[in-house]
């Protein structure tokens, strides 16, 4: 967070601060999700360009070698461990982009909601101020557009 962020966090009342934290939080846990799926799915895709590559190796071992023209061949233990590596990393990155699209889900709503918040018991100021204002231009800083 920016020194600018915290400094009108102080002033926020107690709800309008939770709310803008809960919002950085799951904002945060999006980006370590989408980089573990990018990891999970360059490894993945390796590994499934060498399942690719040998392919004829294994159907060969699923459908009856008739069919291919060739006898049955055993995998070796590189094929072995690549073939679970591609099913294992494709079961792994199915589930982190559900729950990507899960945090997206629950960004939103939050999001929307401290939309809707900004405004109403929004800071402890007894005066006329711009908490507001300062408020909306350094959350844009961190990347949350609460203007739209």
């Amino acid at each position: 967070m920016s020194g600018k962020l915290d400094y009108i966090l102080k002033t926020l009342s107690y709800p309008m601060r939770q709310k803008t934290l809960r919002v950085l939080e799951t904002r945060d846990k999006i980006s370590n999700r989408q980089k573990e799926l990018m990891v999970s799915l360059l490894v993945t895709g390796i590994a499934a360009v060498l399942v690719i590559s040998n392919i004829a190796s294994y159907l060969g071992n699923v459908i009856p070698p008739a069919i291919f023209g060739h006898t049955v061949k055993r995998l070796s233990l590189f094929e072995l461990i690549v073939l679970v590596v591609a099913t294992i990393g494709g079961t792994y990155c199915y589930l982190k982009y559900k729950e990507l699209g899960e945090e997206n889900q629950r960004f939103e709503k939050l999001r929307q909601n401290l939309k809707d918040a900004v405004g109403k018991q929004f800071c402890n100021c007894n005066i006329k101020c711009k908490c507001i204002d300062d408020y909306a231009r350094a959350m844009e800083e961190e990347g949350i557009d609460l203007i739209l």
